[in-house]
């Protein structure tokens, strides 16, 4: 058996925050459906497709920056430490990713760049957070990401097929609490039990649907070359959490 590939995905904020809090899917669109669709009929998918095939392992790549952070009393009081803060949970001491420990115990190894990414980092702040300008995810080194998943199982399909539970499985930015907010009323959403609409709207229905919520989402992360009303093909990835 073949070790699993270890494939980076760049994810947004938003997008990153829907991992977090438990989605299992996601979805991108593809130049050549043609191509893809033909290596995965012969079980080739882990060669050319973007998510590989099952077994194989996604690391996120997102918005970044290296900062320290100094101890502030006891045994902690002027220590410092490396930490990586990321975009999607600014602000969050406990979002954090220690690197290397006040002791010099380093949990990344000793990779070439990691001198030259700390040499400039700021320091955490509980006001403002971090300091210093944030990294762009494509300059995110492997050893930076906190986010593992091991992908389950990889499809096909024109992203307007998409359902309703599959929509609570990316987990669509904008869902709160596993419901949908309306646009309308801006009340307490809809579970993907009400797909044609918020119940407490009137006329019932007359708010934000699940369908028009991830069109919207779609359009905003893809729409100037794949945009929703040209129905492309999309790939298809399902996973599951992976301790790295």
């Amino acid at each position: 058996m073949s070790e699993p590939r270890e494939i980076p995905i760049l994810r947004n904020a938003a997008q990153v925050r829907a991992i977090l809090n438990g989605a299992t899917q996601i979805r991108v669109p593809v130049k050549h459906p043609e191509r893809l669709q033909d290596l995965m009929l012969h079980g080739e998918e882990a060669e050319w497709g973007p998510f590989g095939g099952p077994g194989d392992l996604l690391y996120v790549k997102e918005t970044w920056r290296p900062i320290k952070v100094q101890g502030g009393s006891g045994m902690y009081a002027g220590t410092i430490s490396d930490h990586i803060e990321y975009r999607a949970n600014e602000d969050e001491l406990n979002a954090l990713k220690c690197v290397r420990a006040s002791s010099g115990l380093s949990y990344v190894g000793e990779p070439d760049n990691y001198a030259s990414i700390f040499a400039d980092a700021g320091y955490w702040s509980s006001r403002c957070g971090g300091s210093g300008p944030w990294r762009s995810s494509t300059q995110m080194p492997k050893w930076a990401c906190r986010i593992w998943r091991r992908v389950t199982r990889v499809w096909m399909q024109q992203v307007q097929s998409i359902s309703a539970a599959d929509v609570q499985a990316e987990g669509t930015p904008g869902m709160i609490g596993g419901k949908y907010q309306c646009e309308r009323c801006n009340g307490s959403g809809w579970t993907h039990s009400y797909p044609y609409g918020c119940p407490h709207c009137e006329p019932k229905g007359s708010g934000l649907n699940h369908t028009r919520h991830f069109r919207d989402c779609w359009d905003a992360t893809y729409g100037k070359k794949h945009p929703w009303a040209s129905n492309p093909w999309v790939v298809g990835c399902e996973f599951e959490e992976e301790s790295k």
